[in-house]
């Protein structure tokens, strides 16, 4: 009854509440956690992109062609490839 009339509640009285500007917080840095999580699936797969083994340099060479969009088109093109 003490806290009922100013006083502090007892122990048991006490409840864990998570203050609403805790919960923006936490809302906020789960989607800036899924924003960064979309930047490196998009540089990743930017990076695979990128990368060219020495084989495929030598293939694009021999296809006359300089990516891999246009060496698939090519290979496609001389029926090595189907469609």
């Amino acid at each position: 009854m003490d806290h009922l009339r100013g006083g502090q509640p007892h122990r048991r009285d006490r409840r864990r509440v998570c203050p609403a500007s805790s919960l923006n917080v936490l809302a906020v840095l789960l989607g800036i956690w899924f924003i960064i999580m979309g930047i490196f699936e998009i540089i990743g797969g930017l990076a695979e992109q990128m990368f060219l083994s020495p084989n495929a340099t030598s293939i694009y060479r021999k296809l006359g062609v300089s990516s891999r969009s246009q060496a698939i088109s090519r290979s496609v093109e001389l029926g090595l490839l189907t469609g």
